[in-house]
């Protein structure tokens, strides 16, 4: 039995055509609010998953595969192998009977956000008074801690994986399906991007502005899909410039405490410092 879901994440549309024997509780239900009107016909937008028990698991890494024509690209993962033979063609997935969705989708998304001219962030985004702030870091520096401490005071876009787009010439940050250790998943919601943070652990409160190239390389660091070179990794660090020009962008030591959101409101969305 073939289980097929529409969705729409940040405003790509995406089907997922999924093989396993049974649905996957994530896709039907931690993502429902994310479900949309299915198409009438699979396009450039279905995934296709085959299940196979003979799958053989890798090794503990990924290996990406991206042509600098047409498209294409594979990308093998411990318990699936992804493929596009050329953009327009739906994205074709060989995976172990229990290799997990969200990991093989949150690598499609990732890397259909980034040939349509966006980014799939490891970050913690929140939005307060209207203003988007997209906190971003890899591991360990403090995604999940900070949105404890600050989401009863802000309204929590995500505490793990955030994208973000452009609207014209506005930065957009948009929630995602992707939730991180705390599970949080607020459905759809998008803001205008206002901040922009790199997050580390600290003694003590700090901020300290950081400059559009040193932004840019620290924002390609958080994107989601390794790009060794070529026209993906052209088309990602132009993504990641656009952006690290388009809003203040800070890095945030912070310990964690109570108090943090007062430092986080007084630098972000109190007085916000010209560009």
């Amino acid at each position: 039995m073939q289980t097929r879901v529409s969705l729409a994440i940040a405003d790509l549309p995406v089907t997922v055509l999924d093989d396993a024997p049974e649905p996957s509780e994530w896709l039907t239900e931690r993502c429902k609010a994310f479900h949309r009107a299915t198409p009438d016909r699979a396009d450039g937008s279905a995934i296709a998953i085959h299940r196979d028990a003979s799958f053989t698991l890798a090794l503990d890494e990924t290996v990406v595969d991206l042509s600098h024509e047409s498209g294409a690209f594979s990308v093998r993962g411990v318990d699936f192998h992804m493929q596009r033979r050329r953009c327009g063609l739906p994205i074709e997935v060989t995976a172990h009977p229990e290799a997990g969705l969200a990991g093989i989708l949150r690598w499609a998304v990732g890397l259909r956000l980034i040939e349509t001219g966006g980014l799939l962030v490891h970050g913690m985004a929140y939005v307060f008074d209207g203003s988007g702030v997209l906190a971003a870091g890899p591991s360990g520096r403090g995604k999940s801690t900070l949105s404890r401490l600050i989401r009863e005071r802000v309204h929590l876009l995500t505490d793990e994986t955030a994208a973000v787009r452009f609207v014209g010439e506005a930065p957009v940050v948009y929630s995602t399906p992707f939730a991180g250790e705390l599970g949080l998943v607020s459905g759809p919601a998008s803001a205008m991007l206002e901040s922009l943070l790199f997050l580390s652990h600290a003694p003590e409160h700090c901020f300290e502005k950081v400059g559009a190239a040193d932004a840019t390389a620290k924002l390609l660091g958080c994107v989601f899909a390794p790009l060794a070179g070529g026209a993906w990794l052209d088309t990602c660090l132009a993504t990641a410039e656009r952006v690290a020009r388009s809003v203040p962008t800070y890095a945030f030591g912070f310990r964690p405490e109570p108090d943090v959101w007062e430092k986080l409101s007084d630098a972000c969305h109190r007085a916000v410092p010209s560009s």
